[in-house]
């Protein structure tokens, strides 16, 4: 197998890119900076459009050292952890939630919680038994099914979806 491999690693502070040859022999790097993720209490997230700024940037770089024509395959490595959310054609829809946000784990739990809803199912029938935020719990004699979330809404409410995309943007 011959010609050239681009590796590009897209990071918290910064992508690089690297052309390497089929003997594993570096034939050349470029690098771009992206500024510090965006920090807001429990909320750290970055611009996807940074992301892919500092990517083209990177290989635009490489491209100046290197004749990128010879490449023919192509590795792509991203920060571990990180949450986007994308439409059907593949474009983000919200900021990227970094590896250390603290949201991500509510906006995953609103967001089964509801498409649940949205199909039609029953509070009971709603409640993920593996979540570790949603208790049931006792009204009257019916048992209902309540997220126990600090915020204490309702759980299976497009309320709560709604929250969620609003805190996202």
């Amino acid at each position: 197998m011959g010609g050239l491999f681009l590796g590009i690693d897209v990071g918290t502070g910064g992508v690089r890119a690297c052309a390497v040859d089929a003997q594993a022999g570096i034939r050349g790097f470029a690098s771009a900076a992206l500024p510090a993720p965006r920090v807001d209490g429990n909320a750290i997230d970055q611009t996807p459009q940074l992301w892919w700024q500092a990517t083209v940037t990177a290989i635009l770089k490489l491209g100046e050292a290197v004749d990128l024509g010879g490449v023919t395959r192509a590795v792509v490595d991203g920060t571990s952890g990180t949450l986007l959310l994308v439409d059907a054609a593949g474009r983000p829809c919200s900021p990227g939630l970094m590896y250390n946000d603290a949201r991500a784990p509510m906006r995953r739990h609103a967001w089964r919680r509801w498409r649940r809803w949205k199909a039609g199912r029953t509070a009971r029938a709603a409640r993920s038994p593996s979540c570790s935020i949603c208790r049931p719990t006792a009204t009257s004699a019916t048992r209902v099914t309540r997220c126990t979330r600090p915020t204490g809404s309702p759980a299976a409410s497009p309320a709560i979806m709604a929250s969620a995309t609003r805190t996202m943007r």
